[in-house]
């Protein structure tokens, strides 16, 4: 999840944000039942991150069980895994891909749900790989990694899930990351950094410094052909509606960080928040909605707005830092992680039904549950 680190960071140093909330940044992209609508042979459950040994930055992956109420670690104890969010369901090949470091070695590993048949892929770098992504059909996934001296810089690869044809997405010479699939898998938006600087205020210094600017860009898979770029202004975390037809974005425009959504036919965008800054959103299944992660001074809640930017709803409103925040498969949950500690030392997991609001706590310790995702499979 980079692309909240800057924000984070930010607050984190001028004492507004908790040690939590600057090392929830990073190494972070982001998906979407209530137990009461899986039916016979359909199963429903939620992965996260957890720092339950006691060791920070460094933890393992767990699985909860929503009809069962039963927990499980997912991650033996010989892998190292370093605080990340890159655990990542595909439904259609019913595989998890996440990142694992043994013995030094950083690979990207697939698993079922069973979490008993492992593959990991021999990829051609040792690197660290983030940002992980399925393609649509599950067929291929994509990651980041650092360049070997002298290049240095991030670029973003594809490789096969069988671990065959690994190859630089797209081919671009400069810096790329935050791919987002078109549900038909023909079109990838990402998040590019020009050689544009943009002015930005720095926590730190009390001061206003020049950062690169992030394009947001569209191209075609196959061809590799630019289908659009916004230059303008500072934009990140593009995500598709799930019917492929609008891109939400997070922009700068104005100096403030806000939700858009622009119509992929007319290349129009529309501003969905007004206030607050937004670090994090999520279309619901049926694209009517929208729900995010904003606040300021280190503060945040989960907010809900209809797709076209009515009806916004603060949901949670607490004095808890309310973080993340997707959608369940059927769109009637949210699950979410909150801080409610002043010293960050605690962070649980819970999933609200959005309209009556009722609550229900996931986990109960005293170490970070983090970055959960839904996970719904059939047997």
């Amino acid at each position: 999840m980079r692309n909240i680190l800057s924000a984070l960071e930010s607050n984190c140093k001028s004492g507004k944000v908790s040690r939590f909330l600057l090392l929830m940044g990073m190494l972070l992209l982001i998906v979407s039942c209530a137990p009461s609508s899986a039916g016979s042979g359909e199963h429903l459950g939620l992965v996260y991150y957890s720092e339950r040994d006691g060791v920070s930055q460094q933890g393992a992956f767990y699985f909860f069980d929503l009809q069962t109420g039963a927990e499980r670690r997912l991650t033996s104890k010989n892998e190292l895994v370093i605080m990340t969010d890159d655990l990542l369901w595909s439904p259609a090949a019913q595989r998890f891909v996440y990142p694992s470091v043994e013995d030094g070695v950083s690979r990207m590993c697939i698993v079922d749900i069973t979490w008993q048949q492992r593959q990991c892929l021999e990829d051609s770098s040792p690197a660290q790989k983030t940002d992980l992504s399925w393609s649509p059909d599950g067929a291929q996934i994509t990651f980041v990694r650092p360049l070997p001296f002298p290049e240095g810089g991030l670029r973003s690869f594809v490789i096969n899930a069988d671990g065959s044809d690994e190859r630089q997405l797209l081919g671009l010479d400069e810096p790329y990351f935050d791919i987002d699939w078109s549900p038909d898998g023909s079109r990838v938006a990402l998040v590019l950094t020009s050689e544009q600087l943009w002015p930005r205020y720095d926590f730190e210094t009390d001061m206003t410094v020049s950062a690169p600017v992030r394009d947001l860009a569209v191209f075609d898979f196959e061809s590799g052909e630019q289908i659009l770029r916004l230059t303008e202004d500072d934009h990140w975390i593009p995500r598709w509606s799930h019917d492929g037809t609008r891109l939400a974005y997070i922009s700068n425009r104005g100096g403030e960080s806000r939700l858009y959504v622009m119509d992929m036919a007319s290349g129009r965008s529309v501003r969905l928040t007004l206030a607050a800054e937004v670090l994090y959103f999520d279309w619901s299944p049926d694209d009517t909605q929208i729900a995010f992660m904003a606040g300021s001074s280190g503060i945040y809640d989960i907010y809900v707005v209809q797709s076209d930017g009515t009806g916004m709803v603060n949901l949670t409103d607490s004095p808890a830092r309310d973080i993340w925040g997707t959608w369940s498969p059927d769109g009637q949950s949210l699950v979410f992680f909150s801080v409610s500690k002043e010293d960050g030392t605690d962070a649980e997991i819970y999933v609200m039904e959005v309209k009556t609001r009722s609550v229900r706590q996931v986990t109960h310790n005293q170490y970070y549950d983090i970055f959960p995702r839904w996970v719904a499979w059939s047997e």
